[in-house]
């Protein structure tokens, strides 16, 4: 007999650190000698942006028991990803959000592939709701990086359904994970847990003022990527061109007012054989990121989480249902089985 026992509650996932290779080369951009910070040229904001993000919801964990024999693990999880886009032509601008393809809401287990009885959807009812998840087996052990893997295949499936004109920009939410360079497409990486300078940069990067950047320099970073042939999660090196951005001064909260990170965010790309494509990419980047920067005192997340991208977060989280329902309606389902 199959039983299913709750753990802890889990509204947002572990941060794991990625493994970095130092910057490569510090000089892509500029020689060593004119290494100094660069102003941001807002005259460079393209005509038409657009702002690609997921979300992801854990609504339960639990344990996967066949008696008394632990089977693994499994998570409820709802995703959905969606972009905003904002016409500079217009005479007034607003955000545009949209939800592409719905919200997905799945089963995730790494418990055998065949049990038997094992439910293949899972009907949850509720008042004024009836919401399906589908099972899905993980085939690796980390549960909650093949939920991510899902959320990033969303996040791909909106970009390629949208239709780009010539002249538009994207900016996604995160880091690179391809090697493909695309031009008028970027990365921000709100969050970050290594610098990819060495110390001898870290006076300039750490002196840079709202509206600068540094130059563009060359890194690698070794990130995860699914291998369908394999089943499981691989690492690669993926070479990137990064800058750093300082998108405001001063916080006016106390604990942050010191920190010598507040305000600073990186903008990446993949490795480009087009150098002049690549710099204006970048140029464009952050002179988006520079604009629309969060204020403080609006999102705790800010000025990094930029304010299409958090007014997106919001409008897609909608779509998820109400938190507390759905989870204690999944726990009703389960001990009933």
């Amino acid at each position: 007999m199959l039983r299913f026992f709750p753990q802890r509650e889990e509204k947002s996932e572990d941060f794991k650190p990625k493994k970095v290779v130092k910057s490569l080369k510090p000089d892509w951009e500029k020689p060593l000698k004119g290494w100094q910070p660069i102003e941001v040229d807002l005259n460079l904001l393209p005509k038409r942006v657009f702002f690609i993000d997921g979300v992801r919801r854990t609504e339960l964990r639990v344990s996967i028991f066949d008696g008394k024999t632990f089977l693994g693990e499994g998570i409820f999880v709802s995703l959905g990803a969606g972009f905003v886009e904002i016409d500079f032509s217009r005479r007034f601008f607003r955000y545009r959000p949209k939800l592409f393809n719905g919200v997905k809401r799945y089963f995730i287990h790494n418990a055998a592939k065949k049990i038997n009885n094992f439910p293949t959807e899972w009907n949850i009812k509720g008042r004024g709701f009836n919401t399906v998840y589908k099972t899905i087996y993980s085939p690796d052990e980390d549960i909650s990086a093949f939920a991510n893997l899902l959320m990033r295949k969303l996040e791909v499936e909106t970009f390629k359904g949208l239709k780009l004109q010539e002249g538009d920009f994207l900016l996604m939410d995160g880091t690179v994970k391809t090697t493909k360079f695309v031009p008028n497409v970027a990365y921000l990486a709100k969050d970050f847990r290594y610098i990819h300078l060495d110390e001898e940069y870290f006076e300039i990067l750490f002196n840079l003022k709202k509206g600068q950047r540094t130059p563009a320099f060359l890194f690698e970073e070794i990130t995860t990527y699914f291998d369908k042939r394999e089943g499981k999660f691989k690492e690669r090196v993926v070479p990137k061109i990064g800058t750093y951005i300082k998108l405001a001064d001063n916080s006016p909260q106390p604990s942050f007012k010191e920190n010598p990170f507040f305000g600073l965010a990186r903008i990446e790309i993949p490795l480009a054989e087009n150098k002049k494509e690549a710099i204006l990419t970048l140029e464009k980047a952050a002179a988006v990121a520079v604009f629309f920067a969060n204020h403080p005192l609006r999102d705790k997340r800010s000025p990094q989480n930029l304010t299409p991208i958090a007014f997106l977060e919001k409008h897609l989280r909608r779509y998820l249902g109400h938190y507390s329902l759905l989870r204690r309606e999944i726990q009703n389902y389960l001990q009933r089985l």
